[in-house]
């Protein structure tokens, strides 16, 4: 057993009798009641603080602290979860006490410091090992069903997972889960009665978590939908929220630790994307219908083709063999017809048609959207008719 849980144990089984001191109520609800308490010694001294949270019996909320003290009595030094010291029991309520946590939350972070890529490097991994502690260190795997922001804590080096109210182990036999709970943009389908929530579940709510690293919003399913493409979130991490967050369990990675597998292999080598080929597959699905890259390719040159030849054509009735009236027009009056009529609103076109999957490689292109794109392209095809027409009255 560690040295250091055995001392930290056996000073609070020395001190243990009955009486807590409520300091302060974090929250309360019909479920249950989180509060920071301290524990009254026989040296007529406090000790504390500690968090001690209160479940309504006949929920069946917080069960999941059973296993996770057995386990940490048993020298399981879980470095994701907080020490929990004691649970109890009675008719009316289900006590659990655990570590106070000095720290803050990964909703307090993004607020304080702004989200990114840095943020996603130094958390992502760390999420990972602390799902995967929870899904595999056990004597049955528990099942969060909460993985969010505020329930993510940074205290002192250490991410802890926070909040293993809602938390459950997983059956085989079940179909479904009981009741369902969870945070809407974080939690899965299955969550609200689609089937019973397991291991991909929580990785569903790993994806949306990353999400909200890159961009500091909370994640819609709409975004989930277009295949997380936003200028926050970097190309080659797209791929990997995608396969995560998979509208079908089976179809999202198999274990948080294959998630983060891919995850330190992309931001390891950002020009390259995920070894997994299932999540280049679900990239492709999302950002391309799956369609072959070398059907892009061609595509392109199609288009690129057609524009050359659409232009070569202006310039030759223009400059070449211009008619009647524009033989008359001075060559300012012709260029200003040209570029502002014709090589403007042209290429405009040729870039919204164009498959971009090769673009979108390179850091400044990787930043855009087509949602973005489309309105500044109609703008600026708009500002050179308007601007051309000025100059063809000035220069007529």
């Amino acid at each position: 057993m560690d040295s250091d849980f055995s001392h930290d144990l056996d000073e609070w089984l020395n001190t243990v009798i009955d009486g807590y001191e409520v300091k302060r109520t974090i929250r309360i609800s019909p479920e249950q009641t989180t509060e920071v308490v301290y524990k009254a010694s026989d040296a007529d001294q406090r000790i504390g603080p500690f968090i001690r949270k209160r479940f309504a019996h006949d929920t069946g909320l917080g069960t999941a602290y059973q296993l996770i003290l057995r386990a940490q009595t048993a020298g399981n030094a879980l470095a994701h979860q907080p020490f929990v010291y004691d649970f109890s029991s009675t008719g009316e309520t289900t006590d659990v006490v655990m570590e106070y946590l000095h720290g803050i939350t990964l909703r307090e972070r993004v607020q304080q410091d702004g989200p990114g890529l840095p943020l996603l490097e130094s958390i992502g991994p760390a999420l990972c090992d602390a799902l995967t502690e929870l899904h595999e260190n056990l004597e049955k795997p528990i099942i969060h069903r909460d993985v969010k922001p505020s329930n993510i804590m940074l205290a002192n080096g250490r991410l802890l997972l926070i909040d293993l109210g809602i938390a459950r182990t997983f059956n085989e036999e079940a179909t479904h889960d009981t009741a369902r709970y969870g945070t809407p943009g974080y939690a899965p389908p299955e969550q609200f009665g689609f089937g019973q929530t397991g291991v991909a579940s929580d990785v569903y709510a790993i994806g949306m978590t990353l999400s909200y690293c890159l961009t500091g919003e909370d994640p819609t399913s709409q975004l989930r939908e277009n295949g997380f493409e936003d200028p926050r979130i970097p190309t080659h991490v797209r791929p990997i929220l995608v396969k995560a967050t998979q509208f079908d369990p089976t179809a999202r990675y198999e274990s948080a630790r294959a998630l983060r597998d891919d995850l330190v292999a992309a931001v390891t080598d950002t020009n390259d994307l995920p070894s997994n080929a299932s999540a280049r597959k679900a990239a492709s699905l999302a950002t391309s219908k799956g369609v072959p890259i070398a059907i892009g390719i061609l595509w392109d040159i199609i288009v690129l083709g057609l524009l050359g030849i659409f232009l070569a054509g202006a310039f030759a009735a223009g400059f070449i063999h211009p008619s009647d009236s524009l033989a008359k027009s001075t060559l300012g009056v012709r260029t200003v017809l040209y570029v502002f009529y014709f090589v403007v609103p042209l290429s405009a076109l040729a870039y919204l048609l164009l498959d971009k999957r090769l673009l979108r490689r390179h850091p400044f292109f990787a930043r855009l959207t087509w949602r973005q794109e489309l309105p500044t392209l109609l703008l600026a095809t708009f500002a050179s008719f308007v601007l051309g027409l000025i100059l063809y009255v000035l220069l007529h």
